[in-house]
């Protein structure tokens, strides 16, 4: 690991996380996803899951506060990032 960092392959915050409970703790990010995804019942196409997708995770970033620049009130800023996500004109 410490010679992928020193190449530049990986991030020098990138931490080897060897305990399974700290694994479960990122797969917990996903549940909110899986779940929406198990309620759809199914795509038409790859594409419009795809995009389905993206904005299940664009709303899930939102909420949980990983776009640092849209606030919780700040509906404007949330169109724009979700339009930007998916290179839609407002």
């Amino acid at each position: 690991m410490e010679a992928l960092k020193s190449e530049g392959t990986l991030r020098r915050r990138c931490r080897l996380r060897p305990v399974q409970y700290l694994n479960h703790i990122l797969e917990q990010d996903h549940r909110a996803i899986k779940r929406r995804v198990r309620a759809s019942q199914g795509f038409r196409s790859f594409w419009g899951a795809n995009r389905t997708i993206q904005g299940y995770e664009a709303v899930h970033a939102i909420r949980k506060g990983q776009a640092r620049w849209v606030g919780a009130g700040q509906i404007v800023r949330q169109l724009h990032f979700i339009a930007g996500l998916f290179q839609i004109a407002i």
